[in-house]
C-alpha cells in the first residue's frame, strides 16, 4: 500500500477544520488507565539539538513575537514594503490556518480609510479585504454617500483593511494577545496611507486603536480621534447582514460621516 503524503498545507487545513467543527482535544480508541503507565525520566537532549528543535518552527512567545514587531517595521516606508513585513512575521498562529494574507483594497491615498474587524470568508479564500456579501453592502453603503473603492479621486476613494489580516479559525473573535500583535502594523498602515478620515467598523479596531472595551451598541455613532485623525465607530457589514434591523442606525452614522467630511 502506497503511504499517503500530506503537505503542510493539507495539514493545517484539517486541524483548521476540527477546530470549526469544535473537535480540539483527541480520544484514544481504548481507555487508558493513567495509574499503571510508567513514569519514564525524558532522555536528555543536548543544547544544540533543543536549539535547532526550536529554529524549526515552534511556536514564538508573545514577548518574542513582540520584540520582533519594531526591528520589522523600522525599514517599512512603503505599502507594498508593510504587505511583505507581515506576511514574513510569525509572530501570529493565526496565520498558520489562514488561506491567504488580506491587506487591502481601494485608493492608497484615499481620505476616508475603513478599518474592519477580521477577513471574512471569502476573503481569505480570494485574499481581498471585503470581497463577499459583507463586502458588497460595504461598497452599497459608500455609494449612497458617493464614495467608491474604485474611485481614481482621492475625495471620492476610500482604502479598505482589517484590524487583523489573517482570518480567525472558525471566524471566531480575535483574543487579546493576537489584537496586540497586529497593532502595530495596523498604525503603520494608516501612517503610510494618511487618511482625513478614519471608519472604524466593529469593536475590534475600535479597541486596537482607541482602547475601547464598551458595547457597540454604546460606541457606535460616536466620534473620537486618533493620532489627530478623527475617528467613527459604526457597525460591520457583516453585523449588518445577520441585523438588517440595524441598518438605519448605520445609515445615520454614514450621513454622519458625510456631513464631517464635507
Amino acid at each position: 500500500m502506497t503511504e499517503t503524503q500530506f503537505t503542510s498545507h493539507d495539514l493545517a487545513s484539517a486541524v483548521q477544520w476540527y477546530l470549526e467543527i469544535g473537535w480540539d482535544e483527541v480520544v484514544f480508541d481504548a481507555p487508558q488507565n493513567r495509574l499503571l503507565e510508567k513514569i519514564a525520566e525524558p532522555a536528555p537532549v543536548a543544547p544544540v539539538a533543543m536549539a535547532q528543535s526550536v529554529s524549526a518552527g515552534a511556536p514564538l512567545g508573545a514577548a518574542e513575537a513582540q520584540s520582533l514587531i519594531a526591528p520589522l517595521l523600522d525599514s517599512v516606508s512603503s505599502l507594498d514594503a508593510l504587505k511583505q513585513a507581515i506576511s514574513s512575521f510569525d509572530g501570529l498562529a493565526i496565520k498558520k490556518t489562514a488561506a491567504n494574507l488580506v491587506f487591502g483594497d481601494g485608493h492608497s491615498q484615499a481620505r476616508l480609510m475603513i478599518i474592519g474587524e477580521i477577513p471574512e470568508e471569502a476573503d481569505d479564500r480570494s485574499g481581498q479585504a471585503f470581497a463577499g456579501e459583507a463586502g458588497q453592502l460595504l461598497d452599497k453603503m459608500m455609494a449612497a454617500i458617493g464614495l467608491s473603492r474604485k474611485d481614481a479621486e482621492r475625495d471620492r476613494a476610500v482604502y479598505l483593511t482589517y484590524a487583523l489580516n489573517w482570518r480567525t479559525p472558525g471566524n471566531r473573535t480575535p483574543n487579546a494577545s493576537e489584537i496586540e500583535l497586529s497593532t502595530p502594523f495596523l498604525k503603520k498602515h494608516i501612517e503610510l496611507v494618511k487618511p482625513d478620515f478614519l471608519l472604524l467598523m466593529g469593536s475590534v479596531p475600535a479597541k486596537a486603536l482607541l482602547g475601547r472595551t464598551e458595547s457597540m451598541t454604546r460606541l457606535r455613532g460616536q466620534w473620537f480621534e486618533y493620532q489627530g485623525i478623527p475617528a467613527l465607530v459604526s457597525f460591520p457589514p457583516s453585523f449588518l447582514l445577520k441585523s438588517p434591523a440595524k441598518k438605519r442606525e448605520a445609515w445615520e452614522d454614514l450621513q454622519g460621516l458625510q456631513k464631517r467630511m464635507g
